[in-house]
């Protein structure tokens, strides 16, 4: 694969025959998302706006996208201690972009309602706001909460403009680490808190696109503190004619990285996975503590999915050769997932 090249103009995403103006890293939403230049079919255009918030003991997916055929709003609910997930989605049939998703992560709310059901990502003097009510999540009980999710607006992000072999293909995606987070979850009768405290902490991936109809990917993704000081990573490639969508976050700072690769064993998930770059910048282990898998098939949209929940434990150097090390103690918690589409 190509590797990318740092974006530095400002540009609309695409040209008047929907094709990409430019494509490579940057470190914020430097293209302006003008979809109405999309030349193809309603029906390939995929959008989302994916939040996980996490700790060591839960974790919680709030997830809004359209992708033409149809619309969704979905819920996972993970307790590691439990070892135990849910998970519930609410379509809306032959949306084709009617969800009206923002064309920033930056401003813009988003709404999903359905029946008794509702979900709502919205901006609200710097915070971002995620309420949902979902009235028969799991055997009947309601699950409903609010989360506030604060993002210092100095931070930098993990920016990718990714072209395909097919010129009017692409993938606008941003991927925001390390927000902190403040929150009550309600299921059933029960109480859950997303603090500071309990090393909660959230991120996003904004992504709009259109992508092939068989499409796979591998994303992995951490946040926390070391020290203090607020430390994260975005690794995330298989897709697209360019790689390095790859970054380590550092106090607010973004480090691109090279070419990274992680292995597992598909015949036992709940080994560690291993992370190493070419550049020797990155070297560590997932120590899953549950495996979340998933299988779809509704002929025309299929979705496969292999997820590891654990903690990092290795090393991180960053371009200055400052060397980040640590160990379950530093409680470096994410995830690593390998998916394939058919859509």
């Amino acid at each position: 694969m190509k590797m990318q090249e740092k974006i530095i103009e400002q540009t609309d995403l695409l040209d008047e025959k929907g094709e990409l103006i430019q494509s490579g890293w940057a470190t914020n939403l430097i293209a302006n998302y003008n979809r109405e230049n999309i030349k193809v079919n309603p029906y390939r255009i995929k959008e989302w706006d994916y939040y996980e918030i996490t700790n060591p003991e839960f974790s919680l997916v709030l997830l809004i996208y359209d992708i033409g055929i149809f619309g969704e709003a979905r819920i996972d609910w993970i307790d590691f201690g439990k070892k135990s997930s849910i998970s519930k989605s609410v379509d809306i049939w032959n949306s084709r972009g009617s969800l009206n998703l923002p064309k920033t992560s930056e401003t813009g709310d988003l709404e999903f309602i359905k029946g008794d059901y509702s979900m709502k990502f919205s901006h609200q003097d710097g915070i971002r706001i995620l309420t949902f009510n979902f009235p028969n999540f799991d055997k009947e009980r309601v699950f409903k909460g609010e989360i506030h999710i604060f993002q210092d607006q100095n931070m930098e992000t993990m920016v990718n403009i990714i072209p395909f072999k097919k010129k009017k293909q692409f993938v606008y995606a941003q991927k925001i680490n390390c927000m902190n987070v403040s929150g009550t979850v309600k299921l059933g009768d029960k109480e859950y808190i997303f603090s500071k405290e309990n090393h909660s902490f959230a991120c996003l991936d904004w992504s709009r696109g259109v992508l092939p109809y068989k499409t796979s990917w591998k994303w992995c993704s951490a946040s926390c503190e070391i020290d203090g000081k607020s430390f994260g990573f975005n690794i995330d490639y298989g897709f697209g004619t360019e790689s390095s969508k790859n970054m380590i976050f550092y106090q607010g700072k973004g480090y691109h990285l090279d070419e990274v690769k992680y292995q597992w064993d598909e015949n036992d998930l709940n080994k560690p996975w291993k992370f190493t770059s070419n550049d020797n910048r990155v070297n560590m282990v997932l120590e899953p503590v549950y495996i979340l898998s998933g299988n779809l098939n509704l002929i025309l949209f299929r979705h496969t999915s292999h997820r590891a929940y654990g903690f990092f434990i290795g090393k991180i150097v960053l371009e200055s050769g400052k060397i980040i090390q640590f160990n379950k103690n530093d409680r470096v918690f994410g995830f690593a997932e390998f998916d394939q589409y058919l859509w």
